[in-house]
């Protein structure tokens, strides 16, 4: 059994307070950003120290490539998924994502860190600059298919996928990190777009992450918030089973329509969010875990807690001079050009 928020640490190791932090019950992970990641021995250093704590916690981090990534050389510098289409044909392209998601999956998994929050299936419509050259393409028929692709290679390296954002950021141009955006859309026509790849691959996600858009001709609320979407949508209409986050709460576009930390956690479990996700402020963080021990929140069933957990497999050690990462690295950061 797994708590269900994943919140963060300030700095390069675990301070008392921090050791205190990680053992509240209702701690369900941790995700590092790059003020955590000083040197790979460091990282290595500090992931044992939370082990040795909570051997069962997730620990997340977001490893995209391009303008999101946490960690960088000496692992690969990662280009955007955008230049996948810079391939000369749809199946090179494949080859090429399916290649970048397996090589990021791998470092990331040989450090002993779980999951990285991947892949965005946000169609790039050139409204959001926040999705940007981060999605893959800007048509749903390409998007799918490169993003099964994509899928693939996370697959064979053994982590488990999470699709973000849902049901689709890319067609607002305000940053859901710094306000709340609204999109006046009908369902009808987010369900031909952007939800069509959503929902075209809900059987092969193990995970989604929900955007903090408010879709005023459908919901009231933003996404996390809203048992339309979440509980509704998602788990009865669709028969979703996997796990939903919510994206992070401390972000703007959560916290302009709920301010109150503990209303926010307890109305995002209750819309049907399984895991939350509440970086940057660990005192928010900590007013969250208390109301869902007074709530007496359940915590993640374990058979879905396992679905997170990493396919211990390579070491850095060996992994960072391996055969496989050497091909690997030549075929990613070979792009050739369309003609």
């Amino acid at each position: 059994m797994l708590g269900r928020l994943i919140a963060d640490i300030p700095g390069l190791e675990l301070t008392p307070e921090d050791k205190e932090f990680i053992l509240h019950p209702q701690l369900g992970g941790l995700i590092f950003f790059a003020r955590n990641i000083e040197s790979i021995e460091q990282l290595k250093s500090l992931i044992v120290q939370i082990r040795h704590l909570r051997p069962e916690l997730i620990l997340a981090i977001d490893q995209e490539g391009g303008r999101v990534q946490r960690i960088k050389e000496p692992l690969t510098v990662l280009p955007p998924l955008a230049e996948g289409i810079k391939q000369p044909s749809r199946e090179a392209a494949a080859s090429w994502l399916t290649t970048h998601a397996w090589l990021m999956a791998s470092e990331i998994l040989s450090l002993d860190i779980d999951i990285s929050f991947s892949p965005v299936l946000d169609l790039n419509l050139g409204h959001s600059e926040i999705i940007g050259n981060r999605a893959i393409s800007g048509d749903p028929a390409e998007l799918i298919e490169l993003a099964q692709a994509y899928l693939l290679g996370m697959e064979q390296a053994g982590m488990a996928a999470t699709g973000k954002h849902f049901p689709g950021h890319g067609y607002v141009t305000p940053d859901s990190h710094l306000e709340l955006p609204v999109d006046d859309r009908e369902l009808r026509d987010i369900e031909q777009r952007d939800l069509n790849v959503f929902l075209h691959l809900l059987p092969t996600l193990p995970a989604l992450m929900t955007a903090h858009i408010v879709y005023e001709n459908i919901a009231p609320e933003p996404v996390a918030f809203s048992n339309f979407w979440v509980e509704h949508y998602l788990k009865k209409t669709h028969a979703y089973s996997g796990i939903v986050f919510s994206d992070d709460l401390n972000m703007v576009g959560a916290t302009a329509y709920i301010p109150d930390p503990k209303d926010k956690a307890l109305t995002a479990l209750n819309a049907g969010c399984d895991v939350l996700l509440n970086c940057n402020n660990r005192e928010t963080s900590n007013l969250m875990l208390e109301a869902m021990e007074s709530s007496q929140i359940t915590k993640l069933p374990e058979q879905q807690a396992n679905t997170l957990r990493c396919a211990r497999g390579w070491h850095w050690e060996a992994f960072s001079t391996s055969s496989e990462r050497i091909e690997a690295q030549k075929k990613l950061l070979t792009l050739k050009p369309v003609p």
